[in-house]
């Protein structure tokens, strides 16, 4: 149920971006992309919650390089028809004059998910146990080699979310952090007080992160209320049972579906 909603939440976000390059014209069209494309704030962090329960189940059975294969190949796939995505269609009215495809670059989604797994790698190394017994000197240097092993894994953490600001990944850090926050509040830990605490500081990251104001156009701060809506629909998650392929071609596939659309329907030549 939740991946479904997800899917549909990203056909309407995506689609309001569709009505908002002028395709089809009418007096209300630009109201219900807004509309659309504000519904469709939910999307991406209900996906980061599937990002999340995948790790968890993955890591569990020992076969995590399957799951990063998964996600990689969903994440190459889609990578030409978002370029086209976001050149032609989400960029209508915001560069007047004709610019290369490479303009603003960007990597599509599957590979923030992508640096997020392997944050989560990283820091499913490191040991956050405050207990320090220490009886002899085996012990001792015991306990320095894992302070040295954990100090490398915070570092590494850091570099990771540093290099997720400059990547030119979807979302940037905001979006790598989203399945880190899921898996640690929902799964590892299961504290709602944290969740609902990490995700509001979550929309605080992502103003920094663009230089926004807390206010701003984007409609980003309606992800906010995706974690009730999870919650809600985490009850009813079992009432429909989607084929896993579907979570990793979709998002390329209807990219491409839309992209041909708008160019083969709604351009003139």
């Amino acid at each position: 149920m939740i991946k479904l909603f997800a899917l549909i939440l990203m056909i309407l976000d995506h689609t309001g971006h569709l009505l908002h390059s002028g395709v089809i014209k009418g007096k209300n069209i630009f109201t219900i992309a807004e509309f659309l494309t504000t519904i469709g704030r939910l999307s991406m962090p209900l996906f980061a919650y599937c990002i999340a329960r995948g790790f968890n189940h993955y890591l569990k059975t020992g076969n995590l390089k399957k799951y990063f294969i998964n996600i990689a190949i969903m994440a190459c796939s889609a990578q030409v028809p978002y370029w086209f995505f976001r050149y032609k269609i989400m960029s209508y009215g915001i560069y007047p004059q004709k610019i290369s495809i490479f303009y603003d670059f960007a990597f599509n989604i599957g590979f923030t998910w992508l640096v997020s797994l392997l944050l989560l790698c990283v820091l499913n190394k490191i040991n956050f146990s405050s207990k320090t017994e220490l009886i002899d000197t085996a012990n001792t240097k015991t306990a320095n080699l894992s302070a040295k092993k954990n100090l490398m894994f915070v570092c590494l953490a850091i570099l990771i979310c540093i290099f997720s600001i400059f990547s030119k990944v979807e979302y940037s850090l905001y979006g790598v952090l989203y399945p880190v926050m899921f898996y640690y509040c929902c799964f590892k830990y299961d504290n709602l007080i944290v969740l609902f605490i990490c995700n509001c500081a979550q929309y605080f990251i992502y103003c920094i992160v663009y230089g926004v104001s807390f206010i701003n156009r984007s409609g980003q701060i309606f992800a906010i209320f995706a974690v009730f809506l999870l919650l809600y629909l985490q009850k009813k998650d079992n009432a429909v049972k989607l084929p896993k392929f579907i979570f990793y071609w979709f998002y390329p596939v209807h990219l491409a579906l839309i992209s041909g659309l708008y160019l083969t329907v709604f351009v003139q030549p």
